[in-house]
């Protein structure tokens, strides 16, 4: 039999490197780029250190894909004693690839189902709002420190978009700020449930948070503007 040949011990050594379920799309992506090198390339890569091989091969998959923009996506990062809001007005995968490399990011919550995988197993889309995680697991042993953000992405979206309304206020209204109010009345008497509620000295901002202004959450927006007016 022969011997395999420096692209097939690469492929081979897929596994080791990108290890897990939450890195099996990784894998395809990662055997697509280096089927497209040269042999050249990879007996150069088999003699690398694991890190700088693991950094080659996650450049040629960049290389190979995440070039569509996407629109107004934010990117809350939690960390060990923090958490830091990222709002991009155009980005692609690549880019996000990148500074989540950058701060030490190895799994996001994924916005559908809330569960934790990589970055190339999450659908990215216009209006995005994603967490990721700083650090290894276990989580267990800091979900007091981000308090249970981890196994609420509802809340998560919740937090970020009132953050970034904040934001926006603070512009013309330096004094504003987050309320602890997530329950609004009306005029009449009747009650909603809202996803935040900022204030400021002569004016208020009622936070509706979406993953994205689909038909179905069309006609929601719609409803809460009727109520608070």
């Amino acid at each position: 039999m022969d011997a395999p040949t420096f692209r097939q011990q690469l492929l081979q050594a897929l596994p080791e490197l990108f290890p897990g379920d939450e890195n099996t799309d990784f894998r395809g992506d990662a055997a697509v780029a280096i089927d497209k090198m040269s042999a050249d390339w990879s007996a150069g890569l088999l003699g690398m250190p694991v890190g700088d091989q693991k950094a080659a091969i996650k450049a040629a998959v960049r290389g190979g894909r995440g070039t569509e923009i996407y629109s107004n996506v934010i990117l809350t990062i939690i960390g060990k004693e923090d958490e830091t809001v990222m709002p991009f007005k155009r980005v692609n995968r690549g880019q996000l690839e990148r500074v989540l490399d950058r701060h030490g990011c190895d799994l996001v919550l994924d916005p559908v189902d809330g569960e934790l995988t990589s970055i190339v197993g999450v659908e990215l889309h216009d209006n995005l709002v994603m967490t990721a995680l700083q650090g290894l697991p276990p989580w267990e042993q800091r979900m007091s420190t981000v308090e249970g953000f981890v196994l609420s992405p509802g809340r998560s979206l919740e937090e970020s978009a009132t953050k970034k309304v904040v934001e926006l206020m603070r512009r013309q209204h330096p004094e504003a700020v987050a309320a602890e109010i997530r329950v609004i009345s009306s005029a009449d008497g009747q009650q909603r449930e809202v996803d935040g509620v900022v204030i400021a000295d002569e004016c208020a901002a009622i936070v509706e948070a979406k993953q994205q202004l689909t038909e179905e959450a069309v006609p929601q927006l719609e409803s809460c503007l009727r109520f608070i007016r």
